[in-house]
């Protein structure tokens, strides 16, 4: 009576005298099972789980490496805060490249020579 589906329970019971106890013990197990809580789970596949969060975390680092290698940043010539704040904040944002950044064809290439060295060293 547990898990991740619905139960139906069917009590049979006479209206016989001759059969009452039956049909009290009948009800009394019925009520027993009627109380019954489950919390019911996802069943969730671990290693798909790790295996996206994994994916994820590449696509990230990928966009990071991309946006040192070839971003430009550089730190601002002024000390002042004000002009700091006033600078795009956009391109500082982690795991996101300007997409004029990744249609420049030097990006791309490198981007090429990111998957291939993957597909030699994963085998």
């Amino acid at each position: 009576l547990g898990g991740n589906s619905q139960t139906l329970f069917l009590a049979c019971v006479s209206p016989s005298d001759t059969n009452a106890s039956e049909t009290l013990s009948t009800l009394q197990y019925a009520n027993r099972a009627r109380n019954i809580r489950n919390a019911p789970t996802r069943n969730v596949d671990t290693t798909a789980l790790e295996l996206q969060r994994l994916r994820a975390l590449a696509n990230v680092l990928k966009c990071e490496l991309i946006k040192h290698r070839f971003g430009g940043h550089s730190l601002p010539l002024s000390t002042d805060p004000e002009l700091e704040r006033n600078e795009d904040s956009s391109s500082d944002e982690i795991g996101f490249v300007d997409d004029s950044l990744l249609l420049r064809e030097d990006v791309a290439s490198y981007m090429h020579l990111i998957d291939e060295k993957v597909a030699v060293v994963g085998g």
